[in-house]
Formats: structure tokens, C-alpha cells, sequence
């Protein structure tokens, strides 16, 4: 499994810092892998849902004033329900190896409703989601969280490979130790005459 810090929660979301300290703080993004205490000197470990979580908070906080923490936290609720729903659409989407490249999904609220998270096979969806946004009175927040989900993994994959680099690294620590060690038993042995 993948992990994220802090700092890659930051930099893959495209959310300011002080956005996804606020968030956090608030436990409106919680992290999947490992939370903290205050002074534990152990940092907050997450996983690649939390920084999707994080693509869907800035979505919505570029709307015109912003999006205020609460409707936030219900809309990321959502998208969790829907994520932990055994036979969902979306939780099928959101996993690489059961991907339906076509699905659309759409994070919806529509004015005196909850939030939904909507899905539809063909692209018309889109159409149809534009209509019954017009038959409302009030605007209407519609996220594409198919689009979301899918640029997130283009710009996440280099950090699966820098994984990978430092998994490799780690095992090669020993033959770097073994090496070392031989060095510097042979240049000891030279030092006393031995070699």
C-alpha cells in the first residue's frame, strides 16, 4: 500500500497548507494509515482516498466564496459511504483493477437536497444532471469526481515510482553495509600490517 505524508497530502491535492491544516485539524480529512497526538514527534501517515479527499475539498472550495467546513465535511462523508458500500459503482471505480474506464460519477447537491453521489454508464448523464440542475431553484454544486480520481493517479504515479526507488534502495542497504564493512576490515588489516 502506498503512503502519503502531510506534504504529499499538500502537494497532490493542489489545496493550500493552510487549507489541509484546517481540514485536518477539524478531522475533515482523516488519515487512513496513521493519525498522531500533539507532541508525539510521530507524523500523520495517509492514504491515497485521504489526498483524493483533498482533490474533492479543493474542488469545491474554489466555488465563488468558498465552501464552508461543514457542507465540506457532509460531502466528503458522502463520498466515504459510498466508498465503504460493498457492490457500489463507485467503490468498483476507484479500485485500478475493476475500473469501468466509461462510468461517470458526479458529487451533486442540488439546492434543498443532500449531498449524492451520482453515476451514470455513458456520457449523456452529463446532460441529463444539467437539466435537473435547471429545474432547481438556486445553484447547484456539481463535482466530476471520475475526472478527479482519474488526474490524481496521472499525478501520483511519480510518487509510486519514488516508492519503489526507495523500497529498492533499502534492499540494497545491506550489500552497501557488507561492502563498507569489507573496506573497512581490509584497510585495518593494511593499517596493522596484515594485508
Amino acid at each position: 500500500m502506498l503512503t502519503y505524508s502531510f506534504a504529499d497530502l499538500i502537494t497532490h491535492s493542489g489545496a493550500s497548507r493552510s487549507e489541509i491544516k484546517n481540514w485536518v485539524s477539524k478531522k475533515i480529512i482523516r488519515p487512513d494509515v496513521r493519525d498522531t497526538h500533539a507532541g508525539t514527534g510521530d507524523h500523520r501517515t495517509f492514504g491515497f482516498l485521504d489526498i483524493f479527499e483533498g482533490c474533492i475539498g479543493h474542488g469545491l472550495n474554489q466555488l465563488p466564496g468558498g465552501m464552508p467546513v461543514v457542507p465540506l465535511s457532509l460531502a466528503l462523508d458522502r463520498v466515504r459511504f459510498e466508498s465503504a458500500l460493498a457492490g457500489s459503482p463507485w467503490r468498483a471505480f476507484h479500485d485500478p483493477e475493476t475500473r469501468d474506464r466509461e462510468a461517470r460519477f458526479w458529487l451533486c447537491k442540488l439546492p434543498n437536497s443532500i449531498w449524492q453521489l451520482l453515476t451514470a454508464p455513458d456520457k449523456g448523464a452529463a446532460l441529463w444532471l444539467l437539466a435537473e440542475a435547471r429545474t432547481t431553484s438556486g445553484p447547484a454544486i456539481i463535482l466530476p469526481l471520475h475526472q478527479l480520481l482519474l488526474d490524481l493517479e496521472t499525478r501520483t504515479q511519480d510518487h509510486a515510482s519514488d516508492e519503489e526507488c526507495v523500497n529498492a534502495w533499502s534492499k540494497e542497504k545491506p550489500r552497501s553495509r557488507e561492502r563498507r564493512d569489507a573496506l573497512t576490515h581490509s584497510t585495518l588489516d593494511q593499517r596493522e600490517g596484515r594485508a
